[in-house]
């Protein structure tokens, strides 16, 4: 198969993210969250729910640096108390990577041959989002150079990537 043309990629770093385990299933939850975020002036550039084995699990990907407020003791204390959850896991660094352009909704299979390549590579994605025009995936930041090897055998990459 021919390897499918992509935009530049754009990764963001340091970051963190925080993984909300076992929330209740009451909207009102992540209002009280997204309403402390956008108080404290944090942006959440990546936000995915999953199901989670007695609730479900909210991961949010925040700036390192405007992260460390969100992290401290206190803080934790105070995103433990509003979100209800069991849990929260600080994943740290990480760092973002978009990739644009692939096309993954007339290339059918695409998205397999991605994830199966950064699978065989050992590349440990902790999140990952795919639409029809683009990707986004959350590693540890120190696996970021390995992903971006494995990006170019799979995707022509133009050269400033």
């Amino acid at each position: 198969m021919e390897r499918p043309e992509i935009f530049p990629l754009q990764a963001v770093h340091p970051m963190i993210l925080l993984k909300f385990l076992d929330l209740p299933e009451d909207p009102g939850v992540a209002q009280l969250l997204f309403s402390y975020f956008q108080e404290s002036g944090i942006i959440l550039p990546f936000v995915l729910e999953e199901p989670g084995p007695a609730g479900r699990n909210l991961l949010l990907l925040v700036d390192a640096a405007a992260a460390v407020a969100a992290t401290a003791a206190e803080a934790r204390s105070l995103l433990l108390d509003l979100s209800q959850a069991r849990d929260l896991t600080v994943e740290a660094p990480v760092a973002m990577v978009r990739i644009f352009g692939p096309h993954f909704d007339i290339r059918p299979g695409l998205a397999a041959i991605l994830y199966n390549g950064l699978a065989r590579a050992g590349v440990h994605v902790l999140a990952g989002s795919t639409t029809i025009t683009s990707t986004l995936l959350v590693v540890p930041e120190q696996e970021l150079e390995r992903l971006i090897r494995v990006l170019r055998t799979i995707f022509r990459l133009p050269r400033a990537s």
